[in-house]
């Protein structure tokens, strides 16, 4: 009968999984306001509405906050409807993938295109303003749909880790360590 060496199964079970979530933090940084968005996401759940561009703008009065680009567009997630008040705001510059959502209207903004598990990241500024400036309501807003949620942290500091809510090479490191030691150990035990 076949066993599995007990530090081959014991790497099974401590294994990192990777959870898909999509972090934006909102903060200001020498005299400006900075958006960083990373993570990836999992759209199980969410209906594609259109493909449409984003015009790089934010409204925390209608929970809207959307980088550059062109958008494929999906409806159904729920959350935070806003998140301060209603002063539209375009931004001054970004660079990276296009994403957001539309907090009243329940939309997610993911680069045209995007597929469940593919990393998205960026990073956008407003210039010479703070999260007043913005009329951004400082605090953590979320928005959810059965599979996944983005977390907009605003002026609170994100998780630890952040900007890199998957994995660290480090545990993939481990984890072959760890299936390299229990194959020595069970080819050493059938040679026995």
């Amino acid at each position: 009968m076949f066993q599995l060496p007990i530090p081959l199964c014991l790497a099974l079970l401590v294994a990192p999984i990777a959870q898909s979530a999509l972090v934006m933090s909102l903060q200001e940084t020498g005299g400006d306001v900075q958006l960083i968005v990373d993570g990836n996401l999992d759209l199980t759940g969410l209906t594609f509405f259109q493909t449409q561009p984003a015009s790089g703008y934010m409204n925390p009065g209608q929970g809207n906050i959307n980088t550059l680009g062109v958008v494929d567009l999906y409806q159904n997630i729920v959350g935070n409807p806003v998140f301060g008040g209603l002063a539209s705001t375009n931004m001054d510059s970004y660079t990276g993938d296009a994403a957001g959502v539309m907090g009243q209207l329940g939309y997610l903004q993911v680069p045209q295109g995007y597929m469940s598990g593919d990393i998205i990241s960026g990073t956008a500024t407003w210039n010479t303003t703070t999260l007043a400036g913005l009329s951004v309501t400082q605090g953590v807003y979320s928005w959810n749909w059965g599979s996944d949620s983005v977390t907009l942290y605003a002026g609170v500091a994100p998780p630890p880790g952040f900007p890199s809510p998957i994995p660290e090479p480090a545990a993939y490191i481990a984890l072959a360590g760890f299936a390299g030691l229990g194959l020595f150990l069970w080819r050493r035990r059938l040679r026995g």
